[in-house]
């Protein structure tokens, strides 16, 4: 059987008047794969008004070491239909190339996948005219976008969602310095969740009920009454926010009890179960006698956990303080099994928060306090990694990925 580039030449050698045609249609020289010279040579021949006869095409095919594919080519009794049939299939292979490439750029372009991604679909614009296949190119690129995976549950960081696929079973450990982030990051990913009616479980020693529902009606409300009093619509602004999130559906567990937080997590009663410190939970083994080895016990029961109950556990954990600058997975406090029990680690870093106190001032008024960097250090599901800047707003309490809209 004829492969489509050898149909082609065949039929036009055999009735010239498709060549016009087929160029019509879009047929590109560089669509003919091992041929493309050939195809180019007849275009040329066919674009002065000169004849393509079968002698001209043997002697080409004679000086460019083609005579045996070309003496089957025209021994098969080729139609100009065929040639027509053979250029669709040409076509939907350059579809498939680009769109191979295509996936490749968005695996290895980690930065800005958005932009990426517009400028994938203008570029397919240019693929083909006919609309069906445009439309149906454009739907592959979303899907090979998403890693052939919807993200079903977003984190509220269309990057971050991007990388680590949104909220999946898995264990993810938030980690960084002490004030960095690290808790209200994970509480904005839980106020997400939870106002899309998500389930979500917040088990800490340090955070009350209470706390955590003022904390979400700032967000909802986008006034602050511990930064300043509030006047008359701005309480009552706030107040409705409040109600608002108590219909949340969030339940929060203040122990540091790991039992307890255990027993919590096998109830699957939430999609996202967050444990903020893991430094801060004892276990009742008396084995576990150092911190060392209570982290060991406590990250690998955490990933059987998430496997076990199917659902993704948050476990914000401190970073030892080694060189300030440095955000590495390998400073994870008390235990090197909480790198290597992870699914993904997460580590933040704010510059400003690491700063001595008499350098805070200038940074401030240089670059402002407002910003968090976000590494995904480690993705072992989904084999991504990249940087991103955070805004973190300190009137609202919400941090989001930093474009140019966000007010700084």
């Amino acid at each position: 059987m004829l492969n489509p580039e050898l149909s082609i030449i065949s039929a036009c050698i055999i009735d010239n008047s498709i060549i016009n045609s087929l160029i019509q249609k879009n047929l590109y020289a560089e669509m003919m794969g091992n041929y493309r010279h050939f195809w180019q040579a007849i275009v040329d021949k066919y674009s002065k008004g000169e004849e393509v006869d079968i002698v001209w095409a043997g002697e080409y095919a004679k000086n460019h070491n083609l005579v045996d594919r070309f003496s089957e080519a025209i021994a098969s009794l080729v139609t100009p239909q065929d040639a027509y049939s053979s250029l669709a299939v040409l076509k939907e292979r350059k579809l498939k190339v680009e769109l191979l490439n295509i996936a490749n750029a968005i695996r290895n372009h980690q930065d800005n996948p958005y932009i990426l991604l517009e400028t994938i679909k203008n570029k397919i614009s240019l693929l083909e005219e006919k609309e069906e296949t445009k439309t149906d190119v454009c739907a592959e690129v979303e899907k090979i976008y998403t890693n052939c995976q919807e993200i079903k549950i977003k984190t509220g960081f269309p990057r971050l969602d991007w990388i680590i696929k949104g909220i999946t079973p898995q264990l993810i450990i938030v980690a960084g310095l002490s004030t960095h982030g690290k808790s209200l990051f994970s509480q904005n990913v839980a106020y997400t969740l939870a106002k899309n009616n998500f389930p979500v479980c917040y088990i800490s020693p340090e955070m009350s009920v209470a706390q955590m529902y003022m904390r979400w009606a700032i967000m909802e409300s986008e006034v602050n009454p511990v930064v300043r009093k509030l006047d008359i619509s701005e309480k009552q602004l706030y107040f409705n926010a409040l109600e608002k999130v108590k219909q949340y559906s969030v339940s929060i567990l203040p122990t540091a009890s790991y039992v307890e937080a255990r027993l919590e997590v096998m109830k699957k009663k939430a999609i996202l179960y967050i444990i903020d410190y893991l430094q801060l939970f004892y276990t009742d083994d008396s084995t576990h006698k150092t911190e060392y080895q209570r982290l060991d016990y406590i990250a690998k029961d955490l990933l059987t956990l998430s496997q076990m109950c199917e659902v993704c556990i948050i476990a914000v954990s401190q970073l030892n303080r080694g060189a300030i600058d440095e955000m590495r997975k390998e400073r994870l406090k008390g235990s090197s099994q909480l790198e290597q029990s992870a699914d993904t680690i997460i580590l933040l870093h704010n510059p400003y928060e690491a700063l001595a106190l008499e350098e805070k001032e200038e940074y401030r008024r240089k670059y402002g306090d407002s910003t968090i960097n976000l590494g995904v250090e480690k993705n072992r599901i989904y084999a991504l990694t990249g940087f991103i800047k955070l805004h973190f707003n300190r009137k609202t309490l919400k941090i989001k990925e930093l474009t140019e809209e966000v007010e700084q």
